[in-house]
């Protein structure tokens, strides 16, 4: 309209240059002109005066995710209380609390009071979160207490994990429906309560107003949709090659543990072995008493257990932020002050020319070196070939752990991370001026916001924690990454269960050199009910003839035993007495007992020769 006025006018002043106006009346056509002009600048700038209140909300809306994306943050950081101090994620956040009180030295408030700004503190803290692999020693130093340090050492050295490896669910949908912990609606609640008030401003604004606001705002819908398709494109591959790394960490975490029970497992079956040929009698063929390791291969298959454990430790201590403070001078003294390295190895570490975060490269040289000593000393059995095995899983080891700290550090590029958080944010900032210029209601308006930010930011959030699969960083509550805890707890099972398998060998290799292995061939589909049967009754007979000639036996060592003297007399009888119990409680023992190793031969041998003596 005001397009108009001023088109006209100019219309009519051309037209009055070639009439005989007076003079008087083009000043007052001059001063009409001027005031259409102010008007039309008026109103201009009146209709952008929602817009820059929109703005400032959005602006407002960015520091106040910024303060309040983690439930417990100060300038982005996390901050746990010590309530939750007894999980082992806690434990991280608990270390992560000592790094950000170490490294600030002063509260934020007092940083925005100095810098005179309040959002500039909030800004700077929330992009700087850095990686366990780029935090400065000096700070972990400081913030590695001796409690903390306890605290990590009493969970590493567990045989038996306290929980799983990640959360685990029923998969009914009520029961999934009911979880709280560890889902996408624990993460998203803060920032769907935040855009769900800026959606109220909205909407409030726009009630002022809604004719003006629905025409100029009109088409907005179509906009959006688009931007809508995009993002929704972007957002689900982007989720996918998120979890494509968490997968990969995961896997490789357990090719790392599967390798390093595979040592074990070798080791275990080429150590050397003692083997008895003392045999015992029992119920049937006669059988050799199982072999053992020599005390030299067992000590050498513990100090290689001992190293595979020390290994594990160190590994996830170079790469995860929970662990890292093992790593750090105070924590090399407490490992062994509770003895789980020498102090000579304590130095060996301390005093390579490697990186903190690289030691564990030199215990699995270690580990190497001890198997071609071990192996060159006669302790283990094999060829070649057998030490070309094991030289080869140990490089896979090395490669497996490469990969994973390979993997932390190349997990995303920035630019695709950004153009997927600019576009969620702007859908889910977009959709109240949608939904109220397509004619939906202020109140659906405002719950289509918290909805969409549930279901957008929330996917955005799951793809975050699959970049951070060991929970290294602060961000959301990090209440289900992958457990380290659980990790080491398998291994450090793992590095004994092989050795303490094999302690003993049920057969003798003298019997497999000569054939003779009939004892242990057993048929295919095993003994019947019915053979079971009358085997047990012709061994119950067996020991019912053996029991009654042992009864016999002492029956007549008693009459024969005679003497004048009483005290000699009643230590016989004694004697006597305590024999019939024996072989009571004997009648008394089932056929399994028998199975089991109860040597009848031996007793009454034993018995006749006590008698005779």
């Amino acid at each position: 309209m005001t397009l108009f006025i001023s088109v006209q006018t100019f219309m009519f002043s051309k037209k009055s240059t070639h009439d005989d106006w007076s003079l008087p009346y083009k000043h007052d056509l001059h001063i009409f002109r001027r005031q259409c002009k102010r008007v039309s600048k008026k109103r201009f700038l009146s209709s952008f005066r929602p817009l820059r209140l929109l703005l400032i909300a959005s602006m407002l809306l960015i520091h106040v995710n910024a303060f309040f994306g983690n439930t417990n943050s100060h300038g982005g950081r996390t901050v746990v209380s010590s309530a939750r101090y007894t999980t082992p994620a806690a434990k991280s956040r608990l270390f992560r609390h000592h790094i950000i009180n170490v490294a600030r030295n002063v509260s934020p408030f007092s940083a925005k009071k100095r810098d005179g700004n309040p959002f500039r503190s909030l800004a700077a803290t929330t992009t700087s979160l850095n990686m366990v692999l780029t935090t400065p020693e000096s700070l972990i130093e400081q913030a590695s207490t001796e409690r903390l340090l306890d605290d990590l050492i009493d969970e590493n050295v567990r045989t038996s994990a306290k929980r799983p490896i990640m959360l685990q669910f029923d998969p009914k949908g009520t029961k999934i429906w009911k979880r709280w912990r560890g889902t996408v609606f624990s993460e998203t609640l803060t920032p769907c309560f935040i855009n769900m008030a800026f959606a109220s401003i909205i909407a409030l604004i726009y009630s002022t107003n809604p004719v003006y606001y629905s025409i100029k705002l009109k088409g907005f819908n179509v906009l959006w949709s688009q931007l809508l398709s995009v993002a929704t494109f972007t957002l689900t591959f982007f989720v996918n090659t998120s979890y494509g790394l968490w997968r990969k960490c995961y896997e490789l975490s357990r090719r790392l543990q599967g390798r390093l029970n595979d040592l074990g497992m070798t080791l275990s079956a080429h150590a050397t072995r003692v083997e008895s040929y003392d045999t015992i009698e029992f119920q049937g063929p006669s059988s050799y008493l199982p072999s053992t390791y020599t005390p030299e291969s067992e000590q050498v298959l513990r100090l290689i257990g001992r190293y595979v454990r020390l290994l594990n430790l160190l590994i996830y201590a170079s790469f995860t932020r929970s662990h890292r403070p093992i790593l750090t001078p105070r924590g090399m003294r407490r490992l062994v002050e509770r003895g789980l390295i020498t102090p000579m190895e304590r130095q060996i570490l301390v005093d390579a020319d490697i990186p903190a975060t690289q030691r564990h490269n030199a215990v699995i040289l270690w580990i190497m070196r001890l198997f071609i000593d071990g192996r060159r000393s006669g302790h283990f059995h094999g060829g070649d070939g057998f030490e070309q095995q094991f030289m080869e899983k140990c490089h896979v080891i090395r490669s497996q752990y490469g990969a994973i700290g390979d993997e932390l550090q190349g997990r995303m590029p920035l630019a695709y991370a950004h153009i997927v958080q600019v576009l969620v944010d702007t859908i889910l900032w977009m959709y109240p001026f949608m939904a109220l210029s397509s004619g939906m209601g202020p109140v659906l308006a405002v719950l289509g916001t918290g909805l969409l930010t549930i279901f957008y930011q929330g996917l955005f959030d799951l793809a975050k924690h699959f970049l951070d699969p060991y929970d290294n960083e602060n961000y959301g509550k990090g209440d289900d990454p992958l457990c380290v805890d659980t990790l080491i707890a398998e291994t450090n099972a793992g590095s004994v269960r092989w050795m303490d398998s094999f302690e003993q060998q049920p057969y003798c290799w003298s019997d497999i050199q000569n054939g003779d292995l009939k004892e242990y061939i057993l048929p295919l589909r095993g003994y019947t009910s019915q053979e079971v049967f009358e085997k047990k009754e012709r061994e119950d007979a067996i020991m019912k003839d053996k029991l009654e000639a042992i009864n016999q036996a002492v029956n007549a060592s008693k009459n024969s035993t005679s003497t004048d003297s009483t005290g000699v007399s009643d230590t016989t009888d004694e004697y006597n007495d305590s024999k019939i119990d024996d072989i009571h409680a004997l009648e008394d023992t089932s056929f399994d007992g028998i199975q089991n190793g109860i040597n009848i031969t031996n007793i009454e041998t034993s018995l006749n020769g006590n008698d005779g003596g």
